[in-house]
């Protein structure tokens, strides 16, 4: 009888010690159905429906969720991959000020815009043709983006020196849209630089072709055909790699 009270006592206590140990490591342990933290895949999910107008396609989803979740792009880096696309870049010239606005807003700070606040940038590119330029940097540097970032689990990132990207309208009501840009999604969502679809900062530009996975420092490397122009950090934030040959 003696015997059989210790063996019910030591199964308590073994059944109590794993309950415990249970609870610890699921309080410690943030696990997602997905696998993702849900504010990565939310600030993902709205780069593409606020920034292109359009679903995420799983692969493109999987694949910036997975680089923001292990540091190799930043949120700049991620937001910069959209935002200086080719494929936003048209959107943008078809939308207003306040539609190309509000799309700030909602992808970098996560709500609508408050009028005082956006009076500040309708101001700021009432007057200039290089409003995604002007915007990306005033949203990707504000404190307020740098917070969100934080609370989902997200490296913000330096500060990107972002070429002055042409805006050809400004009022989507003016005219017909404007023509499309020729280029090709790449898995990642956004798409890859057609020849000379932007003019970089000199000192840094990388070059790259649509077929290849490497950047280069001139265009005359690896005997590449017709190549594109871009910025290292377009080029990196969209999976490309540095040339062995030239870096």
């Amino acid at each position: 009888m003696r015997y059989r009270k210790h063996i019910r006592t030591f199964a308590i206590l073994l059944s109590a010690t794993f309950l415990f140990c249970n609870l610890l490591f699921t309080r410690n342990s943030t696990v997602y159905a997905d696998g993702f933290n849900p504010g990565i895949e939310a600030f993902v999910t709205s780069l593409y429906s606020d920034c292109l107008g359009r679903t995420p396609d799983p692969t493109g989803l999987n694949d910036w969720c997975t680089k923001l979740s292990n540091g190799t792009v930043t949120g700049k880096q991620c937001a910069y991959g959209f935002f200086f696309s080719p494929e936003f870049q048209t959107k943008a010239n078809q939308w207003s000020d306040d539609a190309l606005i509000d799309a700030y807003y909602k992808v970098f700070l996560n709500r609508s815009a408050d009028p005082s606040g956006k009076a500040y940038w309708a101001s700021q590119i009432a007057n200039s043709t290089n409003d995604i330029s002007i915007l990306f940097t005033g949203f990707a540097d504000s404190n307020e983006f740098s917070s969100k970032c934080a609370s989902y689990g997200i490296v913000v990132g330096d500060h990107i020196n972002v070429p002055d990207t042409v805006r050809t309208m400004s009022t989507a009501s003016a005219a017909a849209p404007a023509a499309a840009t020729t280029s090709t999604s790449s898995s990642s969502g956004s798409g890859r630089a057609p020849n000379g679809w932007f003019n970089p900062p000199a000192g840094n530009e990388v070059w790259l072709t649509e077929a290849g996975s490497r950047y280069h420092s001139r265009p005359g490397c690896s005997g590449m055909i017709d190549p594109s122009h871009t910025t290292l950090a377009w080029a990196q934030a969209n999976g490309y790699t540095a040339c062995a040959r030239c870096h």
